[in-house]
């Protein structure tokens, strides 16, 4: 696109999708190609650093939520590392007549429930998200 179009000789070696898009905002801007002046050309490099700083930003967002993903996807797969780490823990009360009486006690919630809550909650997100449930 920048072929037959004059820039400034300390322009020539200016990466080539700059000199386009500088074209481009000369064309935009006043209809006029020649030359292609400074303004534009430093316009252009404003565009292109901010939209590569934007894919970066972008990169390290999808990077952070992929890694977030993982680490969630984990915790929610029955394992033997989350049967250590939940299967303890998981208490609920209950109130149980005995002979007359009243009795509370805390039970523990076996293994084979919080491993299908797992599972209900990895379908979910699976549905919710547009994947095959799995």
């Amino acid at each position: 696109m920048t072929e037959g179009h004059y820039f400034d000789p300390e322009h020539r070696g200016e990466d080539p999708r700059i000199l386009s898009l500088a074209l481009k905002l000369a064309l935009d801007r006043c209809g006029q190609t020649t030359p292609v002046g400074d303004y534009d050309i430093d316009r252009a490099r404003e565009i292109v650093t901010g939209e590569v700083n934007e894919i970066r930003r972008l990169r390290e967002q999808l990077k952070s939520a992929e890694a977030r993903a993982k680490a969630l996807e984990e915790a929610l797969t029955p394992s033997g590392d989350t049967k250590a780490a939940y299967g303890d823990k998981c208490h609920m009360g209950v109130t149980l007549r005995l002979r007359g009486q009243e009795e509370y006690r805390n039970v523990q919630i076996p293994w084979e429930a919080i491993r299908d809550v797992m599972a209900m909650i990895r379908t979910r997100a699976a549905v919710r998200s547009g994947e095959k449930a799995g």
